[in-house]
């Protein structure tokens, strides 16, 4: 059958499909607090927000600018789960993604809304079903980062300092 206008596959990119690995500007376009599979009753019923025993934060990136402009990134943050690491590590997540936002105290997500940010992407085969997705590794302020680093590659990190550069100098001068 004949369509009324020509498609073009292009113009209507599936926004959930995964990018590469590398290093993108974005900025958070929705966040949602969901209750864990470990939220529930003893019907299999979800609690109310307060009543979570685990709940996560759900973030979703809209990447801005390159060949993957307009591609989605989720990222899922643990904020309270029953595995004290996990809220730990979770915890840390959020810390470093207000930090990147110029953010020192939020009492709303949306306050991370529209924030321009450098967010690093890795590619990680999903525990449920073995299918790649997206995860975020780190968050750099601002976007000037993605013009020092091309895509693709990571940022760069301080190493530390090894015993041998505390030692005190045989020169004495």
């Amino acid at each position: 059958m004949r369509l009324p206008t020509a498609f073009n596959e292009s113009e209507h990119l599936n926004e959930y499909t995964t990018i590469p690995a590398g290093v993108y500007n974005a900025t958070i376009i929705d966040s949602d607090l969901r209750p864990t599979k470990a939220a529930k009753d003893e019907q299999g019923e979800f609690l109310q927000i307060h009543e979570y025993s685990a709940y996560l934060l759900a973030l979703t990136f809209r990447i801005s600018g390159g060949e993957h402009a307009n591609s989605v990134v989720m990222e899922f943050i643990n904020l309270k789960n029953k595995n004290a690491s996990a809220t730990e590590i979770g915890q840390r997540q959020l810390g470093d993604l207000c930090r990147a936002c110029g953010k020192k105290v939020i009492n709303d997500t949306q306050e991370l809304h529209g924030i321009p940010l450098t967010i690093q992407v890795a590619e990680e085969e999903s525990k449920r079903g073995g299918e790649m997705r997206n995860v975020i590794k780190s968050y750099v302020a601002g976007s000037a980062a993605l013009a020092k680093a091309p895509s693709g590659s990571a940022p760069v990190q301080r190493q530390a300092p090894t015993p041998a550069d505390n030692a005190p100098d045989d020169i004495p001068f």
